[in-house]
């Protein structure tokens, strides 16, 4: 028996997220999400001076809520990117019973750094002292990323300036294909985070202290965006201080497609997924480490 035709088109289209095309790729993997149950709320304001939103994922009505929530932050070179692409990293994660939420940052050139990073803490604090209000007492947060937005994710994490007036309560970071310790090399980079006597302060690596919550950080071994030596020097950086940290390189995957893994194109034995998944449930069971 040959597949439906729309199944056959959507699997064709599933090439292009494998391939990188940014366009077709955020339709393949946002359409099945319109019909999964998931209730999203739009558009919440979280910075009144900055016209900034968020938008919050919370399970279907028949998953009891984890009391982890996860804010996530996107990728695209603090340049481009938004929310509302976004759509199936909610979807999945509110599938496993977590609230999800997505917030906008103001980027380049309207911004240089550190401004999308105070965005980031204002937007996480909100999450704090809000979500109780879709389900989530005393909530703890799982701060996540991709790409640019890993690096914002784990900076809010390791340099603790930007949350340190704000009580957020995060237990674990989840970093993917994140720029931890690389030298800006191209104009609007130099420009987005120079002088570079700055540098060092929008690396994550610097400020790696031995205190922060576990962290999972994963790596495309085919990513031809972000360098390997991110990866593999935060890892080293974070052991050395006996942060908890659960590494795991993919072979197979580049820097899209590895984000990819988490919408339905990765499919139900997405090993990343899978792997995301585990770390988040022994984060709630094994306080102190779950390294093996």
């Amino acid at each position: 028996m040959k597949p439906p035709s729309f199944v056959r088109f959507l699997s064709f289209l599933s090439l292009f997220f494998l391939t990188g095309c940014t366009s077709l790729s955020v339709f393949v993997a946002n359409f099945p999400t319109y019909f999964d149950g998931v209730k999203i709320t739009r558009d919440v304001e979280f910075s009144k001076i900055y016209d900034l939103k968020l938008d919050i994922y919370k399970p279907p009505e028949t998953l009891d809520i984890k009391k982890q929530v996860i804010v996530f932050f996107y990728g695209g070179s603090w340049e481009g990117g938004s929310k509302n692409q976004y759509r199936f990293i909610g979807s999945a994660f509110a599938k496993q019973g977590y609230i999800v939420v997505i917030p906008d940052y103001r980027k380049y050139p309207d911004v240089k750094f550190p401004d999308f990073m105070f965005d980031a803490a204002d937007a996480t604090e909100w999450v704090q002292n809000n979500i109780h209000e879709y389900g989530v007492q005393n909530p703890e947060l799982v701060i996540m990323g991709h790409s640019a937005g890993a690096n914002i994710a784990t900076l809010l994490i390791t340099d603790k300036s930007y949350l340190k007036n704000k009580k957020t309560h995060i237990v674990g970071g989840i970093g993917l294909a994140g720029a931890y310790n690389f030298t800006p090399n191209t104009e609007n980079l130099k420009a987005i985070f120079g002088p570079p006597e700055q540098y060092d302060k929008m690396r994550p690596l610097t400020f790696v202290d031995g205190t922060e919550p576990p962290l999972f950080l994963a790596y495309g071994q085919k990513d031809d965006i972000v360098a390997q030596f991110n990866f593999d020097e935060m890892v080293k950086k974070l052991d050395k201080n006996k942060v908890c940290v659960d590494a795991k390189l993919y072979p197979d995957f580049g820097h899209v497609n590895l984000i990819g893994q988490i919408s339905w194109v990765g499919g139900p034995e997405s090993n990343l997924f899978k792997d995301i998944i585990k770390f988040l449930n022994d984060r709630g069971t094994y306080q102190p480490c779950f390294k093996k």
